[in-house]
């Protein structure tokens, strides 16, 4: 199942905020795609009563192709646990490759990663401070 919302997010436009505090959110070890990393940007939360929006970059150890990552629109409710995207863009590095249609709202799994982005970004609880996606993930990837 944390595969599937990995998945689900590459086939969805997302526009990325013009001053970024990026942090990890989860590390997770998938079964197609190694070691994957969510970084979340703490500068695009929008709270509204149950319901959070924000800023998503995943880089993954293995790519699947042409890209190893991608950025998503993420709108999210922190006690129903459902989640839809509002948008993705590919990337390859830093370089923006293509974008994909949004997935429609969906309960997240409790073994999934779509549950645990959402309980760290509704807690607060990041595993780094402010990070560069792209050059922590090369790290990350490298020293394994």
């Amino acid at each position: 199942m944390r595969a599937y919302f990995v998945v689900a997010l590459i086939f969805s436009t997302s526009t990325t905020a013009l001053a970024s505090d990026w942090r990890v959110a989860v590390i997770d070890n998938e079964s197609q795609m190694g070691v994957s990393i969510s970084f979340i940007d703490l500068e695009t939360i929008e709270r509204s009563g149950d319901e959070v929006r924000f800023e998503m970059d995943v880089r993954f150890g293995r790519p699947p192709g042409r890209w190893d990552g991608f950025r998503a629109r993420i709108r999210a409710g922190c006690q129903t646990r459902r989640w839809e995207t509002e948008g993705v863009a590919l990337y390859r590095g830093d370089e923006r490759m293509g974008e994909a249609v949004p997935v429609p709202e969906q309960d997240a799994a409790p073994d999934s990663n779509a549950y645990q982005v959402i309980e760290a970004v509704c807690a607060g609880h990041y595993h780094t401070g402010t990070v560069d996606p792209t050059l922590h993930a090369r790290s990350v990837f490298e020293g394994r």
